[in-house]
């Protein structure tokens, strides 16, 4: 019984490690290089997003995995 028990815990670590949010980040620039402040930043197939601060930089804490990364 033991065993399992210990069994049972070393998955259950294995499932909270696998499944943590990692950070995506970047910054928003206008076609001559400036950043753009205020810019929407968002993966919409799992309704998360930001907006770019002043010197237009952003973070999105992501599951890992394939997203589409979109700015308005």
């Amino acid at each position: 019984m033991k065993k399992l028990q210990t069994l049972f815990a070393f998955c259950l670590g294995m499932a909270s490690i696998l499944a943590q949010d990692v950070a995506v980040t970047g910054t928003v620039t206008d076609e001559d290089g400036n950043p753009l402040e205020g810019a929407s930043v968002y993966v919409a197939e799992i309704s998360v997003g930001t907006t770019t601060k002043a010197d237009g930089s952003y973070e999105l804490m992501l599951k890992e995995g394939k997203h589409i990364v979109q700015f308005s």
